[in-house]
């Protein structure tokens, strides 16, 4: 992992084991002050290196939203309901990267 210059991560790599390859997956992470607000997957070498994975947050009033998630392809969201400012629910389109599925989780 690398980090900037107020301590975030900026960057992390997969960790090659003794007995594969070495990694070739790079993700980087951007943020707006404390909150993290994208995420960018690659593959591939340095200089051959494709974007694969892309994650955006959305947030009002300090609060995580919804996220928007692009991966082979495709793109799916997520979204966060509040109640008196609780977090009571997360709804999530068909995820293609899963079984392509929608889910809803409830928080009591």
């Amino acid at each position: 992992m690398t980090y900037d210059s107020r301590g975030r991560v900026a960057q992390a790599r997969e960790i090659s084991s003794p007995t594969s390859a070495p990694a070739d997956s790079l993700l980087e992470f951007d943020w707006d002050g404390m909150r993290l607000a994208g995420i960018r997957g690659y593959q591939g070498a340095a200089n051959q290196r494709r974007q694969t994975y892309e994650r955006t947050m959305d947030y009002q009033e300090g609060r995580l939203v919804s996220e928007q998630i692009q991966s082979q392809g495709k793109t799916w969201r997520i979204k966060y309901t509040y109640t008196a400012g609780k977090l009571t629910a997360a709804v999530c389109d068909r995820d293609p990267s899963l079984d392509d599925r929608s889910r809803q989780v409830t928080f009591r």
